[in-house]
């Protein structure tokens, strides 16, 4: 294994992570097969140039970037909002003035927007799951009933445009006067359970009567955990 294919290999590996790509959706994306991306992560093999360039598309980034590990050419992500507009390449989400409880109390005030955050538009749509981005906000989270998936003061990136649920996942919720970040598991019986990923807290169901009170925000499709204003 040659060393420069050891560095195209765990900056491929960890961009993956980063992305939430995995080696079977990667290789649908760019039309190889799972083995091929397997060799690519492990350093057994490299992509030819024309894979190379699609994998970086899918990615977020650039073929020098996975290459070299050339910094200037890997875009900004993430940038504090300083007002005027957004520059080109980039959408400006709202990061909303409430602390989406994890285990911890939070009255909900979803309504009210502290600030902005400028995020690069590639970023947002590699983002898997999302319907649309100009439907994404950001919910700051509160305590540690979803740590290790989700940290206390993430941001967690909320697609408002999901908000029924027709799918299992983690959601951002207002049960009665409680705002919430859950998983959620759906009964047979017309019901859902709340689940968290820290095994220190028992599901929660809830019952029929709660649930026409409780309104789902949106389906959570990404986080920055530990990231604050």
């Amino acid at each position: 294994m040659t060393e420069v294919a050891m560095s195209l290999s765990k900056r491929l590996s960890d961009l993956m992570v980063l992305r939430g790509v995995s080696a079977a959706s990667l290789a649908e994306a760019v039309g190889k097969s799972r083995q091929s991306v397997s060799y690519w992560m492990t350093g057994r093999n490299e992509p030819s140039p024309e894979a190379l360039t699609k994998v970086a598309e899918v990615l977020g980034t650039t073929p020098l970037w996975l290459k070299s590990g050339d910094q200037d050419s890997l875009p900004e992500t993430i940038t504090k909002s300083r007002g005027g507009e957004a520059q080109d390449g980039y959408i400006r989400i709202p990061v909303y003035d409430a602390c989406a409880g994890c285990g911890a109390q939070i009255a909900p005030s979803d309504d009210i927007i502290s600030g902005f955050l400028d995020v690069a538009v590639w970023f947002l749509k590699g983002l898997p799951g999302v319907s649309a981005i100009s439907h994404i906000n950001i919910v700051p989270s509160s305590g540690d009933s979803m740590e290790p998936t989700i940290a206390s003061n993430a941001f967690c990136f909320v697609d408002r445009n999901q908000n029924e649920l027709r799918r299992e996942g983690v959601y951002c919720l207002r049960a009665d006067d409680l705002l919430l970040i859950k998983r959620i598991q759906r009964n047979l019986d017309g019901t859902i359970t709340l689940l968290s990923d820290n095994p220190r807290y028992p599901p929660q169901k809830i019952t029929q009567d709660v649930l026409e009170r409780t309104t789902i925000i949106g389906r959570v499709v990404y986080t920055f955990n530990g990231f604050s204003l």
